[in-house]
């Protein structure tokens, strides 16, 4: 049996346990303090035995198995034909989520079942979710990489229902998931703790944020979305946001384990506790001042931390 996230009153998922019958749940709604109080009464731990089968109590981990992947299946808004979510159990009491948006239509469950994601995630304590959405990629002004036209708050309402409260995000997207991560960060930048988008070939304005957290946007050097990743960079440091750039020597419109490695380094920079914040020119590859930085806020980019120059000037491209 499986149990997942706090549920309200009559809330329906689908959710299937990877190689498992699937399984819809009409959720009641009762606090998992109650419910683990109430299974240390021996009568009443029999009566809720027979009855956990139609009614599934929320309790994220109550028995779900390490590395196991399960697929939630939830309503999809408007020009989103697919809304599913992926978790892997990671850890017991994760304090943030790391969350996996693939490219155009992909399924990022696919990528949490990847040991390097996984052995992540469970070094810093972290959830780890797969995005899973699909919509028409020939419209170009509705889909799920639209945040604000409901697929944003799908997420928030799934981590929410997956683990049972809010919890902080880091945000991987590579194409259109990048794109997604994009206006993501625009949409609900208190909601992150750091993001990266790998190649975004679309965007939108961008909003000035006072807390905007940190952000990597990266693009391989053949990729046909170089261009417009280093113009919403630019933009986005006009506005004084706190990103770097990552430039890929040789690398296509395809995913990339060079790259994938730095986002797992630039997150464990962005999240740690001693956090003093390294200026650079992009172009150049030198430390610069914060003063300089403002002077030039295109040419320049914030590494996390001092740890991260070696790994970011031995990769990014000239």
């Amino acid at each position: 049996m499986l149990f997942r996230g706090q549920k309200a009153e009559g809330d329906v998922v689908k959710a299937v346990r990877e190689g498992g019958e699937p399984f819809t749940a009409r959720m009641p709604t009762v606090p998992a303090t109650e419910w683990r109080r109430l299974r240390c009464k021996p009568m009443i731990g029999k009566l809720l035995a027979t009855i956990a089968p139609i009614f599934l109590i929320p309790c994220h981990n109550a028995s779900a198995q390490m590395g196991e992947v399960v697929k939630y299946s939830f309503p999809s808004p408007p020009y989103v034909t697919r809304s599913d979510l992926y978790s892997v159990h990671t850890v017991d009491s994760p304090r943030a989520v790391l969350v996996i948006c693939p490219g155009m239509n992909g399924n990022g469950g696919d990528w949490i079942r990847q040991p390097n994601w996984q052995s992540f995630a469970r070094l810093h304590q972290l959830g780890l979710v797969g995005v899973s959405f699909e919509s028409d990629p020939a419209d170009r002004e509705h889909g799920y990489h639209y945040v604000q036209q409901g697929s944003g708050q799908l997420l928030l309402d799934g981590i929410r229902k997956i683990y049972g409260k809010d919890l902080p995000l880091l945000l991987f997207g590579f194409s259109r998931g990048a794109v997604f991560a994009c206006r993501f960060a625009d949409w609900q930048p208190q909601r992150l703790l750091a993001w990266c988008a790998y190649s975004p070939g679309e965007g939108d304005e961008q909003s000035s944020h006072r807390s905007a957290p940190p952000g990597l946007i990266a693009c391989g050097e053949d990729d046909s979305n170089y261009g417009w990743s280093l113009f919403y960079f630019k933009k986005g440091r006009a506005l004084g946001k706190p990103w770097l750039w990552l430039s890929l020597p040789h690398t296509g419109h395809s995913r990339s384990a060079i790259m994938e490695d730095f986002a797992r380094r630039y997150f464990t920079a962005a999240i740690s506790v001693s956090k003093n914040p390294v200026w650079v020119d992009i172009d150049e590859k030198r430390r610069i001042s914060a003063s300089e930085a403002a002077r030039l806020p295109a040419l320049s980019g914030a590494l996390p931390n001092d740890r991260l120059w070696d790994a970011w000037t031995e990769i990014d491209g000239p």
